[in-house]
């Protein structure tokens, strides 16, 4: 297969070897459930049959493999646990998309209505999916939904503009006490990064309680797992901090990638050996346009630059990893938007 390689601002084509990444995906993904399943039995061993293991997934957000890899790690995590899923998304995305709807904010009965319907993220994975402008994004939220698997959005909720929602009720309870409502705070932000990873963690236990989940799939960029040097966020404030302080076991497992992986965590990452799993070795290429400075000094950036390519790619690879059932191609990927904008339209108009 074709894709295209950024050298020096100009396009070029180049083949990529659609065997190999499969193959590497699929030797990640079973490195990956054994070291699991393994942390599950020690678990077990020491009387913790009950308590769920936080699996922390640090993807890049712009690369398909690393959705492909998740896909295939709980394929096969659902044949094995209870599994449920916990995702880097804003909590209230399916109220967000009933004002777009609708026209108006939820009221109390439609909220509830909302909510119920919600337990197990179905209409947060259909609000998503509804919404998607991104191929593999979507592929990897229906795979979610057809399985049928418990899934949470537990983000903090955001404006427009990335900004933090403060009047938000569940995002203000998990402000630093320093965080100044008034003031207007990105969520890549450091002080945004605490708030938002205490809200991700405080949500994401419950959803793991709420299920009985013995392992909790928690997906994330990679740099709210443990915390990161390059951007400056401590390992004190990071995700793996937090679900520790609620006494749950976690297991990292940062996906490898370029100049990210446990090397990049501060001096003060919350884990122990035992508790780092790191899936190195995934394919690279990334679906989205290069920065400035990638244009002229990367001579290594493999990307898909636009969705039909994009999509020949991730289809490809799920024909080769045992995921056929789960490809979209674009008129497909078109018609599971309308199909999910028709099933909120019916459920959000008429919530009674």
């Amino acid at each position: 297969m074709l894709f295209t390689r950024i050298l020096y601002g100009l396009p070029r084509q180049e083949k990529i070897d659609l065997d190999a990444d499969a193959a590497a995906i699929l030797n990640g993904a079973a490195k990956a459930v054994k070291a699991i399943l393994d942390r599950r039995a020690e678990l077990d061993r020491q009387g913790m049959n009950d308590v769920p293991l936080t699996v922390i997934v640090g993807e890049r957000h712009s690369v398909p493999a690393h959705r492909v890899f998740q896909m295939s790690v709980l394929k096969a995590l659902k044949e094995h646990e209870r599994t449920a899923v916990s995702l880097e998304a804003p909590h209230n995305h399916a109220m967000i998309e009933y004002k777009k709807i609708a026209g108006e904010e939820p009221d109390a009965t439609a909220e509830a209505v909302i909510r119920k319907r919600d337990r197990n993220g179905q209409v947060s994975l259909q609000s998503a999916i509804a919404e998607s402008d991104d191929h593999t994004r979507t592929t990897f939220f229906s795979f979610l939904d057809k399985n049928g698997i418990p899934v949470r959005f537990t983000d903090a909720a955001f404006k427009l503009g990335s900004q933090i929602d403060c009047d938000d009720p569940s995002t203000a309870d998990s402000l630093p006490a320093q965080f100044n409502k008034a003031a207007r705070h990105l969520a890549y932000e450091k002080e945004a990064v605490e708030a938002r990873n205490r809200h991700m963690a405080k949500l994401a236990a419950a959803h793991g309680r709420e299920h009985h989940a013995r392992i909790l799939f928690h997906v994330c960029g990679g740099a709210h797992v443990a915390g990161d040097t390059r951007l400056e966020f401590p390992g004190s404030q990071s995700l793996s901090f937090y679900f520790k302080a609620q006494a749950l076991p976690v297991l990292a497992v940062p996906l490898a990638f370029k100049d990210y992986d446990a090397e990049t965590w501060p001096q003060d990452a919350p884990l122990e050996k035992s508790e780092i799993h790191i899936a190195a070795g995934l394919p690279q290429s990334e679906a989205r346009e290069p920065t400035p400075s990638e244009i002229f000094n990367d001579e290594q950036f493999p990307a898909f630059l636009d969705q039909d390519e994009e999509a020949d790619y991730v289809n490809a690879l799920l024909r080769r990893t045992g995921l056929r059932d789960y490809q979209l191609d674009i008129r497909e990927f078109d018609q599971e938007k309308r199909s999910a904008f028709g099933a909120l339209a019916r459920l959000f108009l008429n919530p009674g």
